[in-house]
């Protein structure tokens, strides 16, 4: 936050620019939909292969608000979240959804994609090593990465009634994103499933 005194007790530079109210806003909605802010500084980078075989890299994604969801088949609160997250990619084209799987069997992964509408673009990480980059409290754990690649916020657990709170972060971070560049084609061809 900018500072509103000068060394002197005169006045600093101001607080009131447009990226500091939105920054509020943001943190005020998190607040409001139970959201907890995540640790300050960057969402650490990872490579994965989603179920259909394509590799690639959240920094793929840089310009592109993310929402990197750890889940796994034994979570019951996951289905109803992930497809939900799956609508929501839907009705925000400009929104990467990166479904994680913690689960050690890919066979259960393949079944339980045929029975849950998914996001797009579903990631395997059977020996936990993304998951451990960012120490998930429960299932689901819910990352929101803004388009300069900053954690904005984390949830655990999934409650419906927080989608509306989330969906208004997605949408104003990607009003203050813009396009940004795209994902590159190995990573934007695949459907994760």
């Amino acid at each position: 936050m900018k500072r509103i005194l000068g060394r002197n007790g005169g006045a600093g530079r101001r607080c009131g620019t447009r990226r500091t109210i939105r920054g509020l806003v943001l943190v005020l909605a998190s607040l409001l939909a139970g959201l907890t802010p995540a640790r300050a500084g960057s969402a650490p980078d990872f490579r994965a292969v989603t179920t259909a075989g394509d590799t690639l890299q959240l920094s793929d994604f840089r310009g592109r608000v993310v929402v990197v969801d750890f889940w796994a088949t034994w979570c019951p609160p996951c289905r109803e979240q992930l497809e939900r997250l799956s609508a929501l990619e839907r009705d925000v084209p400009e929104l990467v959804v990166l479904a994680v799987n913690v689960d050690s069997r890919r066979d259960k992964v393949e079944q339980y994609l045929r029975r849950v509408q998914m996001p797009r673009r579903v990631l395997l990480d059977p020996g936990g090593r993304i998951a451990a980059q960012y120490a998930p409290q429960a299932m689901p754990w819910t990352v929101l990465v803004d388009g300069r690649g900053g954690v904005v916020s984390a949830r655990a657990g999934w409650d419906g009634a927080s989608l509306p709170a989330l969906t208004a972060q997605v949408r104003q971070l990607v009003a203050q994103a813009g396009a940004g560049p795209q994902p590159s084609t190995s990573a934007s061809m695949g459907s994760g499933r």
